[in-house]
């Protein structure tokens, strides 16, 4: 079960697996919606793009299914 909640107005908490989280920005969370949405881009994409950000791939599961 995923659950979100929010931190504040720029950044989105996801916890995922009862025991790990993953803070997203909103910016961040526009550039994955949008490069999902316009260029067919999933988690793997994304973490090959962005490895630098930090981000798993439970994380951004979670916020493609929220």
């Amino acid at each position: 079960m995923f659950m979100m909640s929010h931190i504040d107005v720029n950044h989105q908490l996801f916890t995922f697996n009862q025991t790990m989280t993953m803070v997203i920005s909103k910016e961040d969370t526009i550039l994955i919606e949008s490069l999902y949405e316009t260029k067919g881009y999933g988690t793997h994409k994304l973490l090959k793009q962005f490895s630098q950000k930090n981000w798993t791939k439970d994380g951004l599961y979670s916020l493609f299914t929220s």
